[in-house]
């Protein structure tokens, strides 16, 4: 930007009156001539201004806004204390397209560490990838459903993971985690957790 300001420094202070063109010689020039010499002057103001604009425009082009998106289910992720998930978002705009990870908040003693090519079992990843492995700790909530066939589900135990971008810190994205409790192998009732069920279809051929 400072060479660009003083060539057009250069171009406006072009000398252009005869004297100081050849030290005064020309002091007794026609008219006509000394208009013949502003024209270089206008010419070359004229130039390094739109030579100016056009660098201005190329070299710092205007960044698309940012925005960055989770990938995530129509209801938040339902996990197991002690899994793992992989989860990413989607960047649009901006030129690097890294993300900062870290844990946002957490409830009922839940907790989270991220695992990256870097690092395993970290707090943070900085300048990192849009794709990164959450490690959900040990600690498990109770779930509950409510409403009807747009139900909800909850958790009294939660982890919610924040993704920022790197072009624009001001741009974030958050993924929440419902730390379900893992279901005994037989339950309160007395029945088996897990049924595998058989079904048989019934095919009748007839002849006509």
């Amino acid at each position: 930007m400072t060479q660009l300001i003083q060539s057009a420094a250069i171009f406006r202070d072009f000398p252009v009156a005869p004297n100081s063109l050849t030290g005064g010689a020309l002091q007794s020039a026609p008219d006509s001539y000394s208009k013949r010499l502003h024209f270089p002057r206008i010419f070359l103001n004229a130039f390094g201004l739109i030579f100016s604009c056009f660098i201005l425009l190329t070299a710092s082009p205007l960044t698309a806004q940012v925005t960055i998106t989770p990938n995530v289910p129509a209801y938040p992720f339902q996990v197991l204390a002690g899994s793992t998930r992989q989860i990413n978002v989607n960047i649009s705009g901006g030129t690097q397209k890294k993300v900062n990870w870290s844990v946002k908040s957490t409830t009922g003693g839940a907790s989270a560490t991220f695992t990256t090519p870097n690092g395993a079992d970290v707090s943070s990843v900085s300048d990192a990838l849009a794709t990164v492995q959450v490690n959900i700790g040990p600690t498990q909530g109770n779930s509950s459903l409510s409403g009807g066939s747009n139900f909800t589900v909850s958790s009294t135990a939660t982890v919610t993971v924040q993704a920022q971008s790197t072009d624009d810190p001001t741009k974030t994205a958050n993924i929440l985690f419902n730390v379900c409790a893992n279901s005994p192998a037989t339950l309160a009732n007395g029945t088996s957790s897990v049924i595998v069920a058989l079904r048989i279809n019934r095919r009748i051929k007839t002849s006509r």
